[in-house]
Order: C-alpha cells, then structure tokens, then sequence
C-alpha cells in the first residue's frame, strides 16, 4: 500500500480523526502524551518518506488474513 498525502502532518491529523484505533489510542492518552504519540508517529512517517517535495509518499505493508470457519 502506498500512502500519499499532502505531508507527514497531514497524514497523522486524517487518521486522528477518521481510523478507529489511533482514535482509541489518543483518547487513552493524556495531552502530553497525545503530543508524543503524534510526534512519533510523524518522525516514523517523515523516516520513510520518498518524497522530496514536502509531501509524503511512504509505502506500508500489510498482511491480509483469511479465516474460514468449516
């Protein structure tokens, strides 16, 4: 999968308020540690940004599992 947005930033502030669990995860910090959390993350995203204009382009893996039940 390959995230794109308009930067590290602006990726973090979209899943803050859209992707359940980063929802959760915040909602259990406090402020400060919300401020760290997103820090992080953003220092994370910028690491592995191809982007060199400002924006971000950063490649993700993921792993798609498929139970069935018999």
């Amino acid at each position: 999968a390959v995230f794109r947005a308009p930067s590290a930033r602006a990726w973090f502030d979209f899943f803050k308020t859209y992707f359940g669990p980063m929802i959760t995860v915040l909602n259990a910090l406090d402020d400060d540690g919300r401020t760290r959390f997103a820090d992080d993350i953003v220092a994370v995203l910028e690491s592995v940004n191809r982007a060199d204009d400002g924006t971000l382009l950063a490649e993700a893996e993921y792993l798609e599992v498929i139970a069935v039940k018999e």
